[in-house]
């Protein structure tokens, strides 16, 4: 198998036609621009199998001596942060804010304060990596994956995600219902959320209520965890309501929850 050698330094050919060998367009849906971006078929076939195989492929969609694939339905930021990332490049990028940026990348988190407008930059930043992870999962950039995973376990804790700004909280959660059940980064949002709800249906550490919940059994319908869920995510959210994941969301939310009371009140239904 090819690796990178961790000697070599990439980052300046990124986004350079200097000894560039291909062409990667896409469709920028801020604008409705279709955007070009020159590439080096070696670099980026080197982090992933999906790129290798297609600059193997006999065919050019142009004239241009060169290999132009177009990528489609990705969001534009997180394939280019992609591709960056593929050339050597950090993810960790806040506009205008480079000294935050720094915090954040290497910084331990625990210690650090942040302003209400500071974690809405961390958010950002989390929902950002996400996207990111999901072009990863699409074009199969494994260490991409993992590096993404990592980032969002030391930024994760920082902010509740569910009460982000309208639209941020719902893109995260489209993001991992785009990938499969068993996914890393899936589960991790999905049981930072339980996390987040378990207080607010346990109460202040109710015995009785608690009892309540888990007497309850396996009826997905439990009401307790039914109305917290849906009052403390969907309280004020209409967008997205309509959309293919509700219910899954809905269904798997709860489930964790309970997980999450039964792995905190241990024999408590027994009492």
């Amino acid at each position: 198998m090819i690796t990178m050698s961790t000697n070599l330094d990439f980052t300046t050919y990124f986004n350079s036609p200097l000894f560039s060998d291909a062409t990667i367009a896409y469709y920028n849906h801020h604008t409705g621009d279709k955007c070009h971006i020159p590439v080096h078929r070696l670099i980026l076939s080197l982090q992933s199998p999906f790129f290798a195989a297609a600059f193997s492929l006999p065919f050019r969609e142009s004239s241009d001596p060169d290999p132009l694939i177009t990528l489609h339905d990705d969001d534009p930021d997180a394939l280019v942060s992609a591709i960056r990332w593929c050339y050597g490049h950090s993810l960790y990028q806040i506009e205008s804010d480079e000294e935050m940026e720094t915090q954040l990348a290497y910084k331990d988190l625990i210690t650090m304060r942040f302003t209400s407008e500071e974690e809405r930059q961390v958010a950002g930043l989390l929902g950002h990596f996400m996207r990111v992870y999901g072009v990863a999962d699409k074009y199969d950039i494994a260490r991409l994956r993992e590096e993404v995973v990592s980032h969002y376990e030391r930024l994760a804790p920082l902010v509740v995600m569910h009460k982000q700004e309208e639209g941020v909280f719902e893109d995260m959660v489209e993001v991992v219902y785009g990938l499969g059940k068993g996914d890393k980064l899936r589960k991790r949002f999905l049981g930072g959320v339980a996390r987040e709800v378990y207080p607010l249906v346990a109460g202040k550490d109710s015995k009785e209520r608690v009892k309540k919940v888990l007497r309850m059994g396996n009826d997905w319908e439990l009401e307790e965890v039914e109305r917290v869920v849906r009052g403390c995510i969907f309280k004020i959210r209409t967008v997205g309501m309509g959309k293919e994941w509700k219910k899954e969301f809905m269904r798997d939310v709860k489930r964790k929850v309970r997980r999450e009371v039964k792995k905190r009140w241990r024999g408590v239904d027994k009492g």
